[in-house]
């Protein structure tokens, strides 16, 4: 089986006097909604990979990236798998650039996490987000509410 490497990129607002992070999910092309992601393109690492994942899909620079240490693996097609490291980011403002992808990325927007489950229904994704969100909450001193 092939392996296809990628990246995760979870990014959040707090919004002032809030104990509550939004979170940046991106509408895909095919209509279902993610948390910005992509390949690792031969020769780069996996943070720049990161880096240019989230410009592109988002238009968010200069993004200080965190990496954690939770891998994201997943079934991509019947001869590959899927594999991305994951990092996350705090983003100083809710006004975005845009994407640079408009072929690609139909919508971006901010929500809450108690929405975040009617938006992600692939298989996994939502209780990968889980994992994500409690390593960011313990950045932030905040304590997890699942």
């Amino acid at each position: 089986m092939n392996i296809r490497e990628g990246v995760l990129i979870c990014a959040y607002f707090l919004p002032k006097n809030s104990t509550t992070p939004l979170y940046l999910i991106v509408k895909q092309r095919h209509g279902l909604w993610s948390i910005p992601s992509g390949g690792k393109e031969t020769g780069e690492t996996y943070k720049e990979a990161a880096i240019r994942e989230l410009e592109e899909e988002t238009g968010i620079k200069e993004a200080i990236l965190i990496k954690t240490d939770i891998t994201n693996e997943f079934n991509y097609d019947m001869k590959t798998k899927g594999k991305q490291e994951v990092y996350y980011t705090k983003v100083t403002s809710m006004e975005l650039p845009g994407t640079t992808m408009e072929d690609e990325i139909k919508d971006i927007k901010w929500i809450s996490p108690t929405e975040m489950k009617q938006y992600l229904i692939r298989p996994g994704q939502y209780k990968k987000f889980q994992e994500i969100e409690k390593v960011i909450l313990i950045s932030l001193n905040i304590e997890a509410s699942f």
